[in-house]
């Protein structure tokens, strides 16, 4: 399928169609680095700099609600979530990867490491733990993926 729309990038990542946004320096710890992070691959997307495509794994889960909790997470495992799947996943001809962001000295979950033992590492997929917007930038230069 060969679209030539000039505003299809646009609509995909959500920029300028009048979507309210939270300023990524008004997040912080973990959350406001992935805000950071995902500011700068709209741009690279946008400019023609990244040659992937990307997505955020929405895997958080708002535990504000006793009340709907425990039903939101078992309609969220009927539905397929699967624990541990990192933040953001990459996806190019010929390739992709994985990233798991964490900010300052963060570690891996259990279940972070029992989803890259069991789906990543068999299956030779690329994943690295990220940082900082550098750290990405840097990864994403090693995969081939970043000009």
């Amino acid at each position: 399928m060969q679209v030539s729309d000039s505003k299809l990038p646009f609509r995909v990542l959500g920029v300028g169609m009048g979507r309210e946004s939270i300023s990524a320096s008004k997040l912080k710890g973990e959350t406001g680095l992935c805000a950071e992070i995902v500011n700068f691959l709209k741009v690279s997307s946008i400019e023609g700099k990244l040659k992937a495509g990307w997505f955020h794994v929405a895997n958080e889960c708002d535990h504000s609600s006793k009340t709907n909790m425990h039903y939101m997470l078992a309609k969220r495992k009927a539905m397929g979530v699967i624990s541990g799947v990192p933040d953001f996943v990459f996806f190019w001809k010929g390739g992709n990867g994985f990233m798991e962001v964490k900010y300052k000295d963060g570690r891996l979950s259990e279940k972070q490491k029992d989803f890259y033992y069991y789906w990543l590492l068999p299956y030779e997929q690329r994943f690295s733990v990220v940082r900082s917007l550098g750290n990405v930038k840097e990864v994403l230069e090693e995969w081939g993926v970043l000009y």
